[in-house]
């Protein structure tokens, strides 16, 4: 078995071997290189956020179970518009060109398993079908009943606590 190391693929000082050369050490590349590597692309998240502001408004509350339910719903539309079901071809004036140019567009049909879902829900509605949701099932760590851990008091105890602060 040969060493790869004994193998010459390229003759040193040809010109295949000066621009392999220039290429490799020219530190704009490399420099630019370590830029991009850093750089995280954040499209995908950026449509998931946006769906999910479709359904689950900042401006309103909404349940822990119906934003599971919602987000539920987030994702099967996401995944659901991952794929490019048309593609339409349009004229477009170029102005680097000067001249009209076809371009590309894409179209998402998010119409069909909306109106699948729809179907559904009333059909499930009109036979008076309930499906059963186990929130639990869905996450993977437990959810505290409050975020700082002391227990709600009742409102004979916060009314006593309130007068007792009120005589002093």
């Amino acid at each position: 078995k040969r060493n790869v190391r004994e193998v010459q693929y390229m003759e040193a000082g040809s010109a295949a071997h000066r621009k392999l050369f220039n290429v490799i050490s020219d530190t704009r590349r490399s420099n630019a290189m370590r830029k991009c590597a850093r750089f995280l692309h954040t499209g995908a998240l950026e449509v998931i956020h946006n769906v999910k502001l479709k359904y689950l408004p900042k401006k309103k509350s909404f349940s822990f179970t119906r934003t599971v339910v919602f987000m539920m719903l987030v994702a099967i539309e996401v995944n659901f518009n991952a794929e490019v079901t048309e593609k339409r071809v349009y004229r477009q004036y170029s102005k680097a060109q000067k001249n009209y140019t076809l371009k590309a567009k894409y179209k998402r049909d998010t119409v069909s398993f909306k109106v699948d879902f729809m179907t559904e829900i009333v059909h499930n509605l009109a036979n008076n079908i309930k499906i059963p949701l186990e929130i639990s099932d869905y996450l993977f760590r437990p959810i505290p009943s409050n975020f700082h851990g002391q227990t709600m008091p009742t409102m004979l105890e916060l009314t006593q606590r309130y007068a007792s602060r009120k005589r002093m």
